[in-house]
């Protein structure tokens, strides 16, 4: 038996045991594969998953990290890094990851909405927006991506885009709240339509009281 196959059937068994919620014994079993052959990706991504989970975000970017050094064209490790950048408040090195992983995997939608998402947090209102017509392209049916690019327009004061995503967000279902309906509001009211904008005020009120 090769190093690689004795290290596969300790991740394989880890695979088993993370999926009966062993997550100790699972995580030990992803360690001995990565000991018996250092160079093997999945656990790698595996053991960084497992960790960013449990908000254990520098442990799970060496694991990331790791992972790239082994495949450098890896996108899922690049987005799952991108991801754990993320949550570290570390934008810029998210954007670089998440740049990344469109450049190896253009189709992978959910990487365009993640990069979205930091460019909002860096008020970069017109990246945002590519990033989430992008997403829509590729997938028309998540109205949270309407309701984000809506968000992106009324930054940029494109009140009549913005109202148009508002409202496209509304029709697909997403739970009405303060925000979305403050926002329609004032799109409304900077559109000059105040019968409109007082209606959707009110309704913004009546979520709060």
């Amino acid at each position: 038996m090769t190093d690689f196959e004795n290290a596969k059937r300790y991740y394989e068994s880890g695979e088993k045991n993370f999926n009966l919620r062993k997550y100790e014994v699972a995580i030990a079993d992803f360690k001995k594969a990565i000991e018996i052959y250092p160079d093997y990706v999945e656990p790698h991504l595996d053991i960084g998953n497992f960790y960013y989970y449990s908000r254990k975000y520098d442990e799970a970017l060496k694991y990331f990290t790791r992972a790239i050094e082994i495949k450098p064209d890896c996108s899922d490790a690049y987005v799952n890094r991108g991801g754990t950048y993320m949550e570290l408040e570390k934008y810029d090195e998210a954007i670089a990851d998440f740049s990344k992983a469109i450049e190896l995997n253009p189709n992978f939608m959910g990487t365009y909405y993640n990069r979205g998402s930091v460019y909002i947090k860096l008020e970069k209102y017109d990246e945002a927006c590519a990033d989430f017509t992008k997403f829509i392209e590729i997938n028309p049916d998540y109205a949270d991506a309407y309701y984000a690019r809506g968000n992106c327009h009324y930054e940029l004061k494109n009140y009549k885009d913005a109202l148009a995503d508002y409202l496209q967000a509304l029709d697909m279902g997403i739970k009405p709240s303060f925000l979305l309906y403050n926002a329609i509001g004032n799109c409304y009211k900077a559109l000059g339509e105040n019968k409109k904008a007082d209606e959707y005020h009110e309704k913004a009120e009546n979520i709060l009281f």
